[in-house]
């Protein structure tokens, strides 16, 4: 029993010591921010163009757009 004993006291002063407070040291390191402008340099040529309200019962309407379109340069 009293070898039990002493190996609990050890493990309590064991896990206090790895448990106690440290001082935390924290560099900031200087951050760059790269902004890239953008502009809208492309064409659509828009070939067909579907559009649908979906109402049946049971789920929300929803409004829907597809077609055919090509992306030119």
């Amino acid at each position: 029993m009293k070898i039990y004993f002493k190996i609990f006291i050890i493990l309590g002063i064991i896990s206090l010591a790895s448990c106690s407070t440290t001082e935390v040291t924290k560099t900031e390191k200087p951050v760059q921010k790269i902004v890239k402008k953008y502009s809208n340099e492309v064409e659509l040529d828009i070939e067909k163009t579907v559009s649908w309200v979906n109402l049946m019962p049971g789920s929300s309407p929803k409004f829907h757009v597809s077609g055919k379109f090509k992306l030119l340069k």
